[in-house]
Protein backbone atom coordinates (compact mmCIF):
# COMPACT_ATOMS: atom_id res chain seq x y z
CA UNK A 1 0.00 0.00 0.00
CA UNK A 2 2.16 3.48 -1.08
CA UNK A 3 1.89 6.32 1.21
CA UNK A 4 -0.30 9.43 0.85
CA UNK A 5 1.37 11.77 -1.58
CA UNK A 6 1.45 15.34 -0.85
CA UNK A 7 0.35 18.24 -3.71
CA UNK A 8 2.03 21.45 -3.65
CA UNK A 9 0.36 24.74 -4.10
CA UNK A 10 0.60 24.28 -7.61
CA UNK A 11 0.23 21.01 -8.38
CA UNK A 12 -3.30 22.09 -6.23
CA UNK A 13 -4.28 25.28 -8.24
CA UNK A 14 -4.16 23.01 -11.18
CA UNK A 15 -5.98 20.20 -9.86
CA UNK A 16 -9.01 22.45 -8.64
CA UNK A 17 -9.05 23.97 -12.56
CA UNK A 18 -8.94 20.41 -14.02
CA UNK A 19 -12.15 19.73 -11.77
CA UNK A 20 -13.63 22.60 -12.23
CA UNK A 21 -16.24 21.31 -14.96
CA UNK A 22 -16.41 17.70 -13.67
CA UNK A 23 -19.51 16.44 -12.47
CA UNK A 24 -20.09 14.39 -9.16
CA UNK A 25 -19.63 10.86 -10.13
CA UNK A 26 -20.13 9.34 -6.09
CA UNK A 27 -23.29 10.41 -3.74
CA UNK A 28 -22.91 9.83 -0.22
CA UNK A 29 -26.37 10.09 1.52
CA UNK A 30 -28.15 9.40 4.30
CA UNK A 31 -26.59 7.24 5.94
CA UNK A 32 -22.88 8.98 5.27
CA UNK A 33 -19.83 7.31 4.50
CA UNK A 34 -20.44 3.80 4.33
CA UNK A 35 -18.05 0.76 3.73
CA UNK A 36 -19.93 0.55 -0.16
CA UNK A 37 -19.18 4.29 -0.20
CA UNK A 38 -15.63 4.23 0.59
CA UNK A 39 -15.62 0.99 -2.04
CA UNK A 40 -17.26 2.93 -4.82
CA UNK A 41 -15.00 5.69 -4.35
CA UNK A 42 -12.23 3.63 -4.37
CA UNK A 43 -13.22 2.57 -7.69
CA UNK A 44 -14.09 5.69 -9.08
CA UNK A 45 -10.67 7.00 -8.17
CA UNK A 46 -9.05 3.58 -9.56
CA UNK A 47 -10.93 5.04 -12.40
CA UNK A 48 -10.56 8.38 -13.17
CA UNK A 49 -7.56 9.76 -10.75
CA UNK A 50 -9.59 13.03 -10.07
CA UNK A 51 -13.36 13.31 -8.75
CA UNK A 52 -16.10 14.84 -7.52
CA UNK A 53 -18.17 13.89 -4.88
CA UNK A 54 -21.70 15.42 -3.71
CA UNK A 55 -22.56 15.00 0.33
CA UNK A 56 -26.82 15.16 0.67
CA UNK A 57 -28.07 17.74 2.64
CA UNK A 58 -29.42 14.33 4.62
CA UNK A 59 -25.81 13.01 5.58
CA UNK A 60 -24.85 13.12 9.30
CA UNK A 61 -21.38 14.31 8.41
CA UNK A 62 -19.73 17.75 6.42
CA UNK A 63 -18.05 17.68 3.54
CA UNK A 64 -15.01 17.83 5.36
CA UNK A 65 -15.62 15.59 7.82
CA UNK A 66 -15.94 12.98 5.15
CA UNK A 67 -12.91 14.19 3.45
CA UNK A 68 -10.80 13.96 6.98
CA UNK A 69 -11.69 10.32 7.13
CA UNK A 70 -11.96 9.13 3.61
CA UNK A 71 -8.23 10.89 2.70
CA UNK A 72 -6.64 8.23 4.39
CA UNK A 73 -8.35 5.47 4.46
CA UNK A 74 -8.47 5.66 0.24
CA UNK A 75 -4.82 7.12 0.65
CA UNK A 76 -5.86 10.09 -1.78
CA UNK A 77 -5.56 13.54 -0.95
CA UNK A 78 -8.48 16.16 -0.77
CA UNK A 79 -7.97 18.92 -3.70
CA UNK A 80 -10.83 20.85 -2.25
CA UNK A 81 -13.90 20.73 -0.07
CA UNK A 82 -16.36 23.28 -1.73
CA UNK A 83 -20.08 23.39 0.36
CA UNK A 84 -21.27 20.07 0.08
CA UNK A 85 -18.50 18.96 -2.93
CA UNK A 86 -15.46 17.24 -2.47
CA UNK A 87 -12.57 16.55 -5.03
CA UNK A 88 -10.28 14.23 -4.34
CA UNK A 89 -6.99 12.90 -6.21
CA UNK A 90 -5.40 9.96 -6.85
CA UNK A 91 -2.46 8.87 -8.80
CA UNK A 92 -2.89 5.75 -10.79
CA UNK A 93 0.07 3.83 -9.28
CA UNK A 94 0.55 2.26 -13.03
CA UNK A 95 -0.55 4.71 -15.73
CA UNK A 96 -1.56 7.73 -15.06
CA UNK A 97 -3.72 9.91 -16.96
CA UNK A 98 -3.32 13.67 -15.38
CA UNK A 99 0.22 15.16 -15.87
CA UNK A 100 0.99 17.01 -12.60
CA UNK A 101 3.20 20.45 -12.94
CA UNK A 102 6.66 19.56 -11.62
CA UNK A 103 7.39 21.40 -8.18
CA UNK A 104 9.56 24.60 -9.89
Amino acid sequence: MPPRMQLNARQRQFLKGQAHDLEPIVHIGKNGLTDAVIAQLDCALEDHELLKAKVAKECPQKAKEIGDVAGPQLRCVVVQVIGRNLVLYRRHPKTPKIPLPTHT
